[in-house]
């Protein structure tokens, strides 16, 4: 009688992966998101992706013991590998990493809370920072919600690009 619950138990356990899996698996693609208003000189702009936070615990050498947003790739608006980004500024708070890019298009391919891996399409111009929020947290005020990119549940992703 035993065995048979052991059984029946991973069978709940896998009916129950099975109803929440496509929670984790996602081919959405949203975009393209831009800088938000303002300029500055510069020859490089900056991209900040609050990705999902980490799946991954702590180690017990990280003294905060803080959560980290997840890591992710960045590819060129072809799709080609460009890098990996390790999503941590390495401060004593929670901040994701601040990416110096050339200006132009590219894909961020990270996880976003709720939907699993997502590609958005980003805009990066030369002095500006473009914000990418995948996290379910705060997001950016908008006068007009049409220059919004959103999740298919509304959250903001961020800034139109123009």
């Amino acid at each position: 009688m035993k065995s048979l619950t052991v059984r029946s138990g991973w069978f709940t356990a896998l009916a129950l992966l099975a109803a929440i899996a496509p929670a984790f698996a996602s081919d959405l693609t949203l975009g393209p998101v831009g800088p938000g208003p303002g300029t500055a000189p510069a020859a490089t702009g900056s991209l900040v992706v609050y990705s999902a936070f980490s799946l991954r615990p702590s180690w017990p050498s990280d003294p905060s013991y803080r959560q980290h947003y997840s890591d992710y790739e960045l590819e060129s608006d072809a799709g080609h590998a460009l890098r990996s980004v390790a999503n941590d500024a390495g401060l004593a708070v929670a901040e994701p990493a601040v990416v110096a890019l050339a200006p132009g298009s590219y894909r961020v391919v990270a996880r976003a809370n709720g939907y699993g891996e997502v590609t958005v399409q980003v805009v990066i111009a030369a002095g500006r920072t473009t914000v990418v929020h995948l996290e379910g947290g705060s997001a950016p005020q908008l006068d007009d919600p049409k220059q919004a990119i959103r999740l298919p549940d509304g959250r903001i992703v961020g800034w139109r690009a123009q």
